[in-house]
């Protein structure tokens, strides 16, 4: 991983940044011992291209016994890598964590204000062994909704997802009861806390921390992102609608909110548009933007969409399933 590579301050071109990184993760030999499947989430052409923060999320599946030498070459890779980075006008860091995170800062003692000067390169790294990928080891293993949002991505190293382990559709249940779905969430954010996977000893271990800095606002964005998604993906396999990216949340809004919930929820997805700029302007005031911004009644209207969701989730499966032993032909059918 040489200086050339990152000399061109022109990294502002995020998607000559993101090739870049691509091309160098693809040529590292020491990443490539037992490497079943690399994945960036997206891929190159769908990140933002934002000048102060980008998120590179980054999914490693190993054979099991591959995963102590792993450990130690994803780690000396990226501190590498973000060294190079960290020569302009970066401020590059990793974390081997599968959760939720989008941190401002690598430690709470560096100056918070540094967003507005640098751009943040966070890169998120999950790493998963094949035995916990597919399930066989089922203490920690990755959520099925996960596997769904992964499943048919290219990898950039090795085989699709999907060969390994793959999820036809959502259930309910999935939407409803899995890592990240409505009710894990619910509890993230009455909790304040995030939780993730992460190694230790090489094992895989569950752990959490409280949210801080700007945790709290981009929570209340992605479990409602999450929420919408997950939910109409879902729904997807029952009814032909669009699932364009401009017409998701007004198709989520006809099949799952009552009227009442729909200003409070279109003030949401507003927050959602402009949470950017929020972002810069909770580094410049903290304390000034909570006082504009009021957490608990975003986070409690984010709940109350949650709740409902789940309600109209589980009436829909209710009605569908009726319908279903109704008009089956078939008594066996019938009894499913």
């Amino acid at each position: 991983m040489g200086y050339n590579m990152y000399r061109n301050r022109e990294h502002h071109d995020v998607k000559s940044l993101i090739g870049t990184i691509i091309s160098d993760l693809n040529g590292s030999r020491n990443l490539k011992d037992g490497l079943l499947s690399l994945v960036l989430h997206g891929g190159a052409p769908l990140f933002e291209d934002e000048d102060t923060y980008l998120d590179v999320d980054i999914v490693f599946l190993y054979k099991d016994e591959a995963i102590p030498v792993a450990l130690r070459a994803i780690a000396e890779t990226f501190t590498r890598l973000c060294y190079d980075l960290n020569k302009f006008d970066n401020k590059a860091f990793f974390a081997i964590k599968s959760g939720p995170m989008h941190p401002l800062r690598e430690k709470e003692t560096d100056p918070l204000s540094n967003i507005n000067k640098q751009r943040i390169i966070f890169f998120h790294i999950s790493v998963f062994s094949e035995s916990g990928y597919v399930g066989i080891n089922t203490t920690a293993t990755a959520s099925p909704l996960l596997v769904y949002r992964w499943q048919h991505l290219r990898p950039i190293f090795g085989q699709p997802l999907s060969d390994f382990r793959s999820v036809d559709k959502l259930t309910v249940d999935d939407v409803i009861s899995a890592g990240l779905g409505i009710d894990n969430t619910i509890f993230m954010l009455m909790n304040r806390e995030k939780g993730y996977w992460t190694w230790k000893d090489n094992n895989m271990v569950w752990c959490k921390e409280h949210f801080k800095d700007f945790d709290d606002y981009e929570m209340i964005v992605y479990a409602l992102k999450w929420c919408i998604n997950n939910s109409l993906s879902h729904l997807s396999h029952f009814l032909p609608i669009s699932l364009t990216q401009e017409r998701m949340t007004d198709v989520f809004a006809i099949y799952f909110l009552n009227q009442s919930l729909l200003t409070d929820y279109y003030s949401i997805i507003d927050f959602k548009s402009n949470i950017k700029n929020y972002r810069k302007q909770f580094v410049e005031n903290p304390e000034r933007f909570r006082e504009l911004f009021d957490i608990e009644k975003l986070t409690g209207i984010v709940i109350s969409i949650l709740n409902g969701t789940k309600e109209k989730l589980r009436y829909i499966q209710k009605i569908w399933t009726y319908e279903y032993r109704s008009t089956s032909p078939n008594k066996e059918d019938q009894m499913v």
